[in-house]
């Protein structure tokens, strides 16, 4: 997995926990999911990745400024 994707798992909650394959019995993947203890942190994990996204194409030009509001907006991220 991508490294910011890992920075922000952690810093949405998510929870890395082993994952057995059934057929195999191998405990060697990893995957990332929400708590019952912090709900909403895969919510928070598509926000952060939306706004994440957003700010990589703000130059700060108006075209850039626009798409920006967009992507937020088409998420419902910003109004």
């Amino acid at each position: 997995m991508n490294k910011r994707f890992t920075e922000l798992a952690k810093q949405a909650g998510l929870q890395q926990t082993k994952w057995a394959d059934a057929d195999t019995e191998d405990e060697r993947v990893r995957i990332w999911q929400e708590s019952l203890n912090n709900p909403g942190s895969l919510e928070k994990f598509a926000e952060l990745l939306v706004k994440e996204c957003a700010e990589t194409i703000n130059d700060g030009t108006n075209p850039s400024i626009f798409y920006q509001h967009q992507i937020l907006r088409h998420f419902g991220v910003e109004e």
